[in-house]
């Protein structure tokens, strides 16, 4: 298995091709017929994987790429300037574009999640006995080992974040105990769904693929999904 232009371009194709024609037919309820909301998400990983890994497979057969894929293959093929004996080619010059870039919003938005994330690691527990009570209903003691609840006025609207160190950050607000009941289970599913994970995992694609305008299509279609996912699991 090998990663050539060739195998990089029909992934880019083929994938794009599968991420609007998904996010028409989920828009039509077309693939909700055919799929649970998991299916759906599992789908768009699994696009998000292979454009992770552009590679030729074994039994991969190389076809005409058509006039747009020769003009393509022309212009990054061609050579710029030789450098101590090396050929500098267009796509060299896109490949370390690529990198910097990527390197740039990678390191940034990594800083800017350990930050969030310090700062409300740093927040103690509540001890509002309510809202304590109404996660002891919903999760069992081994469950909810690792949650905790943090009522902050820093957040405006109900959150979850922490992959390990889990926290379900609740408004400083007046909610009725159905309220919050909703509130927690809400984000209880959110947390035992392993969603901040899969979040995590599609902004990173995300920004490795900065370049390619359909994973935006995409990142925002799986954020609805799993949005979608969750109230079906609270309403059931």
């Amino acid at each position: 298995m090998q990663i050539t232009i060739f195998s990089v371009w029909m992934t880019f194709v083929w994938c794009s091709i599968f991420i609007v024609l998904c996010y028409i037919l989920r828009k039509r309820s077309v693939l909700l017929n055919l799929s649970s909301m998991t299916g759906i998400i599992i789908l768009y990983l699994f696009c998000l994987i292979r454009l992770a890994v552009p590679v030729e497979l074994p039994w991969t057969k190389v076809v005409s790429g058509g006039s747009l894929y020769n003009f393509l293959y022309q212009i990054f093929g061609c050579e710029i300037t030789c450098v101590a004996g090396h050929e500098i080619y267009v796509y060299h010059i896109f490949v370390v574009a690529w990198g910097v870039v990527m390197a740039v919003l990678l390191m940034r938005y990594l800083i800017q999640y350990h930050r969030v994330v310090s700062y409300f690691s740093e927040m103690e527990k509540t001890e509002d006995t309510e809202l304590n009570n109404i996660l002891d209903e919903i999760c069992t003691d081994k469950e909810k080992r690792n949650i905790k609840i943090v009522q902050t006025a820093a957040v405006e609207v109900p959150c979850c974040i922490g992959i390990f160190e889990k926290r379900i950050l609740i408004p400083d607000k007046k909610y009725s105990r159905e309220e919050l009941h909703y509130i927690i289970l809400h984000e209880y599913t959110h947390l035992d769904n392993k969603d901040i994970l899969t979040i995590q995992l599609i902004n990173i694609l995300c920004i490795v693929f900065w370049w390619n305008p359909f994973v935006y299509i995409l990142k925002g279609d799986m954020y609805q999904s799993i949005e979608i996912r969750c109230d079906q699991t609270v309403t059931k």
